[in-house]
């Protein structure tokens, strides 16, 4: 049945109804449409939603890990898959297919420098948890006796921060002329204070936060000191591992390679795969953790690791 043959019954249908009679049906009709649009168009916000979820939930998952399964991949077409063409398909072989994988996988590799600074910005990322890192930005803004003053009373802090807040304003002049590179500081530290006036604590939490103060502001500082030793650490060994490309580049050591020395070089490197003696706890000469101690000493390294 065509499309058109039951428009026309339908018609001759609805002649058979009174006027009143059809303008209830067109609205019930019009209801059903208009409430399954509005249960469909539910359907598919939710829909989205949970898509928007997935994507969210695996852009979270550190970009660290595909970048590392790419580098392995390199380093295995250079010492697996490379020296098998060179002595199964000599002519496919071309140069630049070893130079692609050096310029990824090599002492400065593209590949090998984004996963180090991806898994530096990890480290930093998950040194200290989320309350830790407002602690750290409230006591480089503010003084701590005051942070606990505005913690303290709801009553007396809903009454200052009217205040604050119309002091804000007043100050605003102030926060756009201060002096190039602290008006970013100024601003901060106005977000710092009203939002701690917007949270008051009992006063056993705030007996409790002044005890452990010291300790704790000397903790946050100590890492914020440690995350710079870090950074220092990383940025000497990316300047070395560029010293030792730079070095062999002007020493012609690349161009030197023959196909025979490719494949040599390779299965001598596959002979160590695997082996304890490029472990980093034994290459590096690190020292293992003991089980009883709880704390770690100098260049200690706990068994899981290494």
């Amino acid at each position: 049945m065509n499309k058109k043959r039951v428009i026309k019954e339908r018609a001759k249908k609805d002649k058979t109804f009174s006027v009143k009679e059809r303008s209830k049906i067109h609205r019930q009709r019009k209801k059903k449409y208009y409430e399954d649009l509005e249960r469909r168009v539910e359907e598919l916000e939710e829909e989205n939603k949970k898509l928007k979820a997935s994507i969210q939930a695996i852009s979270k998952m550190s970009p660290t890990n595909d970048l590392l399964t790419k580098l392995q991949q390199e380093e295995d077409f250079m010492y697996c898959v490379l020296p098998k063409i060179v002595t199964q398909n000599p002519d496919q072989f071309r140069m630049s297919m070893y130079e692609t994988c050096r310029d990824a996988e090599g002492p400065y590799g593209s590949l090998r420098i984004q996963v180090i600074k991806d898994s530096f910005r990890k480290i930093i990322d998950n040194l200290m948890p989320l309350n830790f890192k407002v602690l750290l930005a409230a006591f480089s803004h503010v003084e701590t006796k005051k942070l606990f003053d505005m913690a303290r009373d709801k009553i007396r802090n809903d009454r200052i921060l009217s205040k604050y807040y119309r002091a804000h304003t007043r100050n605003q002049d102030t926060v756009n002329k201060c002096e190039e590179g602290t008006e970013k500081r100024c601003r901060n530290r106005y977000f710092i204070e009203s939002t701690f006036y917007k949270y008051p604590f009992s006063e056993a939490v705030i007996s409790c936060w002044s005890k452990v103060s010291y300790r704790t502001k000397k903790f946050c500082f100590t890492m914020r000191k440690l995350v710079k030793n870090l950074l220092k650490i990383r940025n000497q060994m990316l300047n070395e591992m560029k010293d030792i490309h730079n070095c062999f580049f002007e020493a012609k050591m690349y161009e030197s390679y023959s196909k025979q020395d490719l494949i040599n070089f390779s299965a001598l490197c596959n002979e160590f795969k695997g082996t304890e003696i490029i472990e980093p706890s034994y290459l590096y000469e690190l020292e293992n953790k003991s089980s009883d101690d709880e704390k770690y000493q100098d260049a200690e390294i706990s068994p899981t690791e290494s």
